[in-house]
């Protein structure tokens, strides 16, 4: 293989994530390492969320519409001094399944002074029988290379939604309006095994606080 085709060639990146954060997801899995314009990295991750919830409402309104457990699959391309690329996944709720659908663009900066950072945004909408949330996740990260794999981060969350819950007599429908904000940290390890593979393991751990609003 020659030179040129070998620094096109698209990274395969397999991936392993575990997520602190109650019924909330903040998992922000992507290659950490700096990727070359034009450069592909496809990825493939499992996220497990565990933590406390909270309940308003006498118990009955506590669901956020946003999925937790999930396995997503992503695509990363690189362009002069940023990547972006789009990700989607399926997930499960106490209701039942739902649909992810998302979008990261991250942009590298402190390439000049040896220390690289990705400053990112990713924005995601989760589809369930609840509703529709979107979630907009924020965060700045350290970067990996080879030999050098550990890197952390904080992070921000925001969702908001626009929910349907049965309550506890089985045939009344609450509408329900989520806000949810929260903040926190990010740290984990990307071994560069080969030159177009990674293994990573990522652990998050935030603070979130959910408020729930009545619709009428």
């Amino acid at each position: 293989m020659n030179r040129n085709i070998h620094h096109s060639q698209i990274i395969f990146l397999c991936s392993f994530l575990l997520v602190l954060v109650g019924c909330h997801n903040n998992a922000h899995l992507r290659t950490q390492k700096i990727l070359k314009p034009g450069e592909k990295a496809y990825s493939g991750s499992g996220v497990l969320a565990i933590g406390g919830g909270q309940d308003d409402y006498g118990r009955e309104l506590r669901k956020t519409g946003v999925i937790g457990l999930r396995s997503e699959i992503s695509m990363l391309k690189g362009g002069e001094d940023s990547e972006s690329g789009p990700y989607l996944g399926i997930g499960a709720l106490e209701d039942g399944p739902g649909l992810i659908a998302g979008y990261d663009y991250i942009k590298y900066i402190g390439q000049s002074s040896g220390s690289p950072k990705k400053l990112g945004a990713q924005i995601e909408v989760n589809f369930s029988e609840l509703g529709q949330t979107l979630h907009l996740r924020p965060s700045i990260t350290s970067t990996t290379k080879r030999g050098h794999p550990f890197y952390g981060g904080v992070h921000g969350l925001l969702a908001i939604g626009s929910l349907t819950e049965h309550g506890y007599e089985g045939d009344i429908e609450i509408d329900y309006r989520l806000n949810s904000l929260g903040a926190g940290l990010t740290a984990g390890a990307e071994f560069l095994t080969y030159d177009n593979n990674s293994i990573q393991l990522q652990v998050d751990v935030s603070l979130v606080k959910n408020s729930f609003n009545i619709d009428g």
